[in-house]
């Protein structure tokens, strides 16, 4: 959906809506309401981040809201790809909680975000079931899959530093993961994954069993048996699937 006239502010009974994550000042925000417009119906939406260059822009989040989102995107920009830090993840996070809404399935592609972050927004949507993370032209210092990361997302030996008293994403079905750096510590996924699987017997929390499970290291080589002690739960019925640069390759 295109800012430019207005539109944005009029729609109202949007079930879907992509947009970018800000409008340019004077052009795209014309016709955009001070208070934020309510999208009762809008159950999707995709958020495209824009590298507006030296253009004078604002963020789109304080302008909506919408109670009945389902399904939310955020990824680059087909034509113009913000890079580096994203200068509006409070704004966003701000749209996040006045909205209020029971997100069940999170796609993000290519946004460099600190894990600390990462585990803030997850803090909020506790309802989500399918949760995709993909960190593909993201320096390695700046990427949100980090060992804190997945420690936070432990069933029962999450951080200290969580924002939660409990598990985090307790409904948590379908978890994929894109990693594009050289190194990392596979026990600690292991040690996740493991805890997603059994976690009710453990720690007595209310965790969903994780169903489904894909880690793909597009740079790095494979660690021979670094995953073999989840041969068990894949036999009992997760599905599980590593790919390592090599299987990547075979692909092409």
């Amino acid at each position: 959906m295109d800012m430019r006239t207005g539109v944005f502010a009029r729609s109202i009974n949007l079930i879907a809506l992509d947009i970018s994550d800000v409008c340019l000042k004077g052009e795209r925000c014309n016709g955009l309401q001070v208070l934020p417009t309510a999208y009762h119906l809008l159950e999707t939406l995709t958020v495209r981040l824009f590298d507006a260059g030296d253009y004078v822009v604002t963020p789109v989040f304080p302008f909506f809201k919408s109670s009945a989102l389902k399904s939310l995107t955020i990824k680059p920009d087909d034509t113009l790809p913000k890079s580096g830090p994203w200068a509006y993840f409070s704004h966003f996070m701000t749209f996040v909680q006045r909205s209020s809404f029971s997100l069940t399935t999170l796609f993000i592609e290519s946004l460099n975000l600190p894990d600390s972050s990462m585990v803030h927004l997850l803090a909020h949507v506790s309802t989500l079931l399918d949760f995709t993370l993909i960190d593909t032209n993201v320096p390695p210092e700046e990427s949100p899959i980090t060992e804190g990361l997945i420690e936070s997302l432990h069933a029962y030996r999450y951080r200290k530093s969580s924002p939660l008293n409990g598990p985090l994403l307790p409904r948590l079905r379908s978890l994929k993961l894109t990693y594009d750096g050289v190194v990392f510590n596979d026990q600690a996924v292991v040690d996740m994954i493991k805890s997603r699987w059994t976690s009710d017997f453990i720690s007595g929390q209310e965790v969903d069993c994780l169903r489904s499970f894909t880690m793909t290291y597009r740079r790095r080589k494979k660690v021979l048996d670094a995953y073999n002690v989840l041969d068990n739960i894949e036999r009992d019925g997760m599905r599980l699937v590593i790919l390592w640069k090599d299987d990547l390759a075979r692909k092409k």
